[in-house]
């Protein structure tokens, strides 16, 4: 089953889907987690809808698109705001919504154990990057 994965940095936001290891979709979004984190009151809803909305659209486009595969569960990198932001895409989706903790992914040193959401954001797209195996044949 797939994944789709929602992360936000202070250049925007990103929605993957990714199905045995390949990626299916990857779609930008100009919204950050500065703007998700300090906005209030209504500006923080419409915020909020709109991450839904997009969300939505990604996952819409992936069922009549890739039909041999469904999502199982929609993944939020961690950034400040982002507990807020899975209340609402789980109280709004019929996927599980699930907070990325990055302990459970990677083997992180003892010191990395206790990191928060800060932190944690801080060096999500490094790990990543890290992580990431290109093979090219020349």
């Amino acid at each position: 089953r797939g994944v789709i994965a929602l992360t936000f940095d202070a250049h925007g936001g990103l929605i993957t889907v990714s199905f045995n290891g390949e990626l299916y979709l990857s779609r930008r979004l100009d919204l950050t987690a500065v703007q998700l984190t300090e906005a209030a009151g209504d500006e923080r809803t419409r915020l909020i809808d709109r991450v839904l909305v997009e969300t939505q659209r990604s996952l819409d486009h992936c069922e009549r698109t890739y039909p041999f595969f469904a999502l199982s569960r929609l993944v939020i990198g961690p950034f400040a705001g982002d507990a807020a932001l899975r209340a609402h895409l789980a109280a709004n989706l019929y996927l599980p919504v699930e907070g990325l903790e990055l302990g459970q992914i990677v083997r992180l040193p003892a010191e990395a154990r206790g990191w928060n959401t800060a932190q944690q954001a801080r060096w999500l797209k490094l790990i990543g990057a890290g992580l990431r195996v290109e093979k090219k044949a020349l």
